[in-house]
């Protein structure tokens, strides 16, 4: 979930970002569910998605500039992983997540939201939601940096990806939920607005 308290306003260099899109870096951290401090079984928090072929809908009624945030987060970070994502126009059977908007979630201080509804099992997802809230996307429409970290970030959750304080090292500790090397799965500003490399190792050693 990304909250409007942790998302302050602040300059982001798209050229930068597009032309180093994975540029953080973190030896040893487990930043994936489930890692030693992740204390929820799936559909309870962020799980793994089913399989390394992540299909996804965008729905009619996401607006356009939510959309191109999506198509962004996908080309700009994860296209570089291992992990395949693969639009669809409707949902089938091989869903994975929705992408949709909601009307509500600025009332408990958040602008967007993961949530699984189909369990595998107490570790992966065969089928989840991303909910946009409709007011802080509207309000915020011309930041297409802050749209695209957003949309990176609850694509991230959908493939089990954590904030920092539910990540790992080897000895058990949590990093900051500010931590550089989270890149868009930081929490607060300035934040990167693409994977980031660690996660991007992360990713590519479950799919």
């Amino acid at each position: 979930m990304v909250t409007s308290g942790s998302l302050a306003a602040a300059v982001v260099s798209s050229w930068t970002l597009l032309l180093q899109p994975l540029i953080s870096s973190a030896s040893g951290w487990d930043s994936i569910f489930p890692t030693q401090n992740t204390g929820w079984l799936c559909p309870d928090g962020p799980c793994l998605a089913n399989s390394s072929n992540h299909y996804y809908v965008v729905s009619s009624s996401v607006p356009n500039y939510v959309e191109v945030a999506i198509s962004q987060a996908k080309v700009y970070s994860y296209d570089y992983t291992d992990l395949a994502m693969i639009g669809q126009s409707s949902n089938t059977s091989l869903t994975d997540v929705v992408y949709t908007m909601d009307d509500n979630l600025e009332s408990i201080g958040a602008w967007a939201l993961y949530d699984c509804y189909d369990p595998v099992n107490s570790s992966r997802c065969d089928w989840a939601q991303v909910y946009f809230d409709n007011s802080q996307m509207w309000s915020n429409r011309s930041n297409a940096d802050l749209l695209r970290k957003v949309a990176c970030h609850e694509t991230g959750q959908s493939v089990g990806l954590v904030h920092g304080i539910d990540s790992s090292n080897s000895t058990g500790g949590s990093a900051s939920n500010t931590a550089p090397w989270l890149g868009c799965m930081m929490r607060g500003w300035p934040a990167e607005v693409g994977l980031g490399s660690t996660n991007a190792a992360q990713i590519n050693d479950y799919y």
